[in-house]
């Protein structure tokens, strides 16, 4: 009985250190195959919410002159850096709460 208490105890106290899932953002298929795999561990009705959320944090950081920059060297580097380094590491809350926060940004 002992034993049977111990074994249930150390797989919750193992299943609690977990690591968040998070976004890699080192290059653009790295974050495309993390943003797939995020997605799928989402409900259907979160994964729509990630959808627009992630659309929202990966376009945030992209300004006027980025895009002037870009088009006049021909080059959308840039943009895709940004892009990636702005979801790099973030986890699917983390990403929720930042389309809240440009949301309400927005607003006001």
């Amino acid at each position: 009985m002992k034993k049977m208490l111990f074994i249930c105890l150390f797989s919750m106290m193992l299943s609690g250190c977990e690591k968040p899932q998070t976004l890699d953002g080192s290059n653009v298929e790295s974050l495309r195959s993390s943003i797939v795999e995020m997605r799928s561990s989402l409900s259907v009705e979160e994964q729509e919410r990630f959808d627009k959320a992630i659309e929202l944090a990966m376009f945030n950081d992209i300004d006027f002159n980025d895009l002037v920059v870009a088009g006049r060297n021909k080059n959308g580097d840039i943009l895709t850096k940004k892009m990636c380094q702005s979801l790099d590491g973030k986890t699917a809350e983390e990403i929720f709460l930042q389309a809240e926060n440009l949301k309400h940004k927005k607003v006001y």
